[in-house]
């Protein structure tokens, strides 16, 4: 919710174990809040939180390794609206004034579009876009495909082409066709085993392909690394292919971090074996 509460949003913190605040109350109330909010979000600049993350990359890149890739997250433009009114709100309001609601999406797409140059300035070296709604259950396919990417595209756009920009779509969205993506970013979500996209890095073309690993799985270090290798191993196919190990959505905040450096541990030494592919 952190961009959110630069258009009236007002959360906060009570211990969630995933990091995410609680909405104490959203922006849209009644019927007659969307206008004021749309024009609000045309005129509105990027607020506190929003300037907070840019520091915040901008602190964390001076302290990373060169090789250590920072990502910095952003949620689509009807994940925000979501977040803003409610779910059910949106969809009526969807529906019954799409123009209007249209030009909220527009307002907000733009929004991200300054955010993302600011976090780009900042140092990120790519961008994770977060869709959190594109989910068969929550929206017929149609809608859920116009809603989400008439309005990110440009702003998707903003971000340099390379290959750590990443949309995350949440949730199980099994049946739902996944959007044609701007060059240079990939499709991550955890319905799949792996989903692949094509990204041009520089002069590069390839294809990037996620496996998407559950907490629980995450703890079975040599089971599952060993599962991994042979999986990849046997995907002759996948030529000119770059592998991206991570898991399903974000870790608990109590996620052991001797068992995420480990993890980094093992990945290193695939890389350091010549007949592995590329992995990261």
């Amino acid at each position: 919710t952190y961009q959110a509460t630069a258009l009236g949003l007002v959360d906060e913190w009570a211990g969630d174990s995933l990091g995410r605040r609680n909405i104490v109350r959203r922006t849209v109330n009644c019927h007659a809040d969307w206008p004021t909010l749309t024009a609000h979000a045309h005129r509105t600049g990027l607020g506190h939180q929003e300037w907070v993350s840019v520091e915040s990359v901008r602190r964390l890149k001076a302290r990373l390794p060169a090789h250590t890739p920072l990502i910095a997250t952003v949620f689509s433009t009807l994940s925000q609206a979501i977040q803003l009114a409610g779910i059910d709100a949106v969809e009526a309001h969807a529906r019954s004034q799409p123009l209007a609601f249209a030009d909220l999406l527009r307002a907000l797409g733009r929004r991200n579009q300054t955010l993302i140059q600011a976090l780009t300035e900042a140092g990120a070296d790519g961008i994770y876009y977060v869709s959190q709604h594109h989910q068969t259950q929550l929206w017929q396919q149609e809608m859920s495909e116009w809603l989400e990417w008439s309005f990110d595209a440009g702003a998707m756009s903003t971000s340099p082409v390379r290959s750590w920009n990443v949309v995350h779509f949440h949730g199980r969205c099994d049946g739902m066709a996944l959007p044609p993506l701007p060059p240079g970013w990939s499709a991550h979500n955890e319905c799949r085993e792996s989903e692949s996209r094509m990204a041009t890095d520089g002069n590069t073309t390839h294809s990037i392909r996620w496996l998407t690993l559950s907490t629980e799985t995450l703890s079975d270090i040599p089971d599952t690394s060993q599962y991994l290798r042979d999986w990849i191993v046997h995907q002759k196919h996948a030529e000119n292919t770059h592998w991206r190990i991570s898991a399903e959505c974000v870790l608990p905040l109590n996620f052991d971090l001797q068992l995420a450096k480990k993890w980094v541990q093992a990945v290193h030494q695939w890389r350091c074996d010549p007949n592995q592919k590329e992995i990261s």
